[in-house]
């Protein structure tokens, strides 16, 4: 059965949000194994993450210090303590037999995190609670029969961060929370905010009611959803999937289930698990952590910045969408940014760089822009010289290329700058001399104006000794004629 936009307009969404982020420590949260996604597999393997019989967990600092930091940005309330526990389940991916994570006492509970869409409207969505755990084995399809586990994943630290129901009805909302929490964790320092890499994934619960219902319908789970169209196309099909069963009289089970690209639907795992067939309890072998001044502190040194209002900002700038999120995806592109400003670029000049030619040369090379190196003073140089028009775009892009590839460029530029163009103005000079001593170029020009161009040109390369820009000379030419008609 089809629905219609009218039936589908007397229906709501409600949705809730579970993200999962990797935590970027040196080592799992539990052992001494590196956590290091890149080794080959099954190699940073520790007994305690596989659990061996006599083996005890050792916690992680910096995975409680990175907790403390997104508690904090998320205006969470801070546990007093901190507890761990055991989820106990049976997965292939889980050697173990339990997951430690945090159950009865989260790390922080009734946050709130506000998103800003870019009409600048604000909404605040709300967190029901953060806690820290442990990740499992990572899943690898061998071939169409055999299914492989790579423990390297096994261990490492996660964040889980859960929402309230509450204010979160439209799939932009939920767009948009997404990537803005990813934005703030990247800025944080503690994740890298990849959904391909996975890590940092998305579940959404999903249900559907009547307008005229106040109950909220059976919640059904979406997971692994590993970018933000998958996450759009498959909380749509989602929706309908469910109107249309509810149309037919059909009830709606508490599934779990994965997203079909190529079909473009959501398909059925498996049956959702409750929280019984879990059997949470303390997690015996890790005692209870309190908090002492001289940790609070040290956390604290971390100086937090808000990307939610520099979001704002940027939107009261009519920043577009796309430059506000290259500029926050990453500390060092902002930082790049305000160092442009400070050496006195034009805004609109640095964003536009930014966000072309920079974010041209990282699609390019296939940089990330949380791994690169540039020198500011190098860029800004070489920036102000394409302001300047007395280097091409062109010229611009090699430089900003050979930069990224850590090439020398200073005698390049050095060179460069011996044979540099001439400024618009001193180009508006000569064309107008060109023009005085020929007048009668000016009465040529309305009937053939190619071939003034041309003997323009030609005199203007001759007296700047092949230095001038032809592009910006034509711009100045034909200015000049429709200025003086």
């Amino acid at each position: 059965m089809k629905i219609n936009s009218n039936i589908e307009d007397n229906y709501i969404p409600t949705f809730g949000i579970e993200i999962h982020a990797q935590l970027k420590t040196k080592t799992k949260a539990f052992s001494p194994a590196k956590n290091d996604l890149t080794a080959k597999e099954n190699t940073n393997i520790n007994p305690i993450d596989l659990g061996y019989p006599g083996e005890k967990p050792l916690v992680n600092k910096k995975m409680i210090e990175f907790g403390y930091r997104i508690a904090k940005a998320l205006n969470t309330k801070l546990a007093k303590q901190i507890c761990f526990d055991r989820k106990n389940y049976h997965y292939p991916d889980l050697a173990k037999g339990f997951q430690i994570t945090q159950y009865y006492q989260p790390l922080g509970l009734k946050g709130k995190f506000t998103i800003i869409d870019q009409k600048g409207q604000q909404k605040d969505i709300f967190i029901s609670d953060i806690h820290l755990e442990e990740d499992t084995a990572k899943k690898i399809r061998l071939n169409d029969y055999l299914i492989g586990y790579d423990f390297n994943r096994a261990g490492i630290p996660l964040i889980e961060i859960v929402s309230d129901h509450r204010n979160l009805n439209t799939i932009d909302d939920v767009l948009n929370y997404v990537k803005q929490i990813a934005n703030q964790l990247i800025f944080l320092e503690v994740n890298d905010g990849k959904l391909y890499k996975g890590s940092f994934r998305v579940d959404v619960n999903v249900s559907v009611r009547n307008k005229n219902d106040k109950k909220l319908g059976t919640r059904v789970e979406l997971k692994n959803l590993n970018s933000f169209n998958n996450i759009k196309l498959a909380l749509e099909a989602e929706i309908k999937d469910q109107i249309v069963k509810i149309e037919n009289g059909e009830k709606i089970l508490k599934v779990t289930k994965k997203f079909d690209e190529k079909r473009g639907k959501t398909v059925f795992i498996r049956e959702k698990t409750s929280l019984k067939e879990y059997n949470y309890i303390p997690e015996y072998n890790i005692p209870i952590i309190n908090w002492d001044k001289k940790t609070l502190d040290q956390f604290d040194n971390f100086k937090i910045i808000d990307t939610q209002r520099l979001r704002k900002i940027f939107i009261d700038k009519k920043y577009l969408e796309n430059e506000i999120d290259f500029i926050l995806s990453s500390p060092k592109i902002y930082n790049l940014y305000q160092d442009l400003l400070e050496f006195k670029i034009n805004e609109k000049k640095v964003v536009s760089f930014l966000t072309t030619n920079l974010q041209g040369q990282f699609n390019l090379l296939k940089i990330d822009p949380l791994e690169f190196n540039l020198e500011t003073k190098m860029i800004s140089q070489i920036l102000k010289l394409h302001i300047e028009n007395k280097i091409t775009t062109t010229k611009l892009n090699q430089f900003i290329n050979n930069l990224l590839l850590n090439r020398d460029i200073v005698k390049e530029l050095k060179l460069f700058q011996n044979q540099i163009q001439f400024s618009e103005q001193k180009l508006q000079q000569i064309i107008t001399d060109i023009i005085n001593k020929n007048r009668e170029l000016a009465d040529q020009y309305h009937n053939r104006p190619e071939r003034v161009e041309k003997f323009i040109i030609g005199k203007l390369m001759k007296i700047s000794k092949g230095k001038a820009n032809p592009k910006l000379a034509i711009k100045l030419i034909k200015e000049y004629f429709i200025k003086n008609e």
